[in-house]
């Protein structure tokens, strides 16, 4: 009886290894990770408002815009925050949301608790403006 040899061929060489599929490229990686950043937005202006709109805070200070809540925020005492924000009321929310018209920075400022947390949510959504 006579024995047959298998006689390997490029093609019957592919069918029996395991193949795993590539990995991508260093370049296309990167070039998924750049397509995945948005473009960045251009600032949009500073809300100011006009006197019959400022936020009146009880030791004094009138505010006209964000940035000027940062640097109240900044020099805030507790009690003087507690005084605008408890759990019934968030006045510089309000403030924030209904006068200056940013609802997200507003929803933020409705969970913190206080001025520095405030301020840092403050800050956060100043970058997102002109100053």
């Amino acid at each position: 009886m006579a024995t047959t040899k298998k006689v390997l061929t490029p093609k019957s060489v592919s069918k029996t290894k395991n193949v795993s599929p590539k990995k991508p490229s260093r370049t296309s990686v990167s070039a998924k990770k750049s397509a995945k950043r948005a473009p960045s937005k251009s600032p949009r202006p500073l809300v100011h408002v006009s006197n019959e709109q400022c936020f009146w805070v009880r030791d004094g200070q009138i505010l006209q815009n964000l940035d000027e809540l940062k640097n109240a925020l900044f020099h805030m005492d507790d009690a003087l925050y507690q005084y605008h924000v408890t759990e019934d009321k968030s006045d510089f929310a309000n403030w924030v949301e209904f006068v200056l018209g940013d609802e997200k920075c507003a929803h933020d400022l409705r969970g913190a608790r206080t001025p520095k947390d405030a301020q840092s949510v403050v800050v956060r959504y100043l970058r997102l403006y002109k100053v």
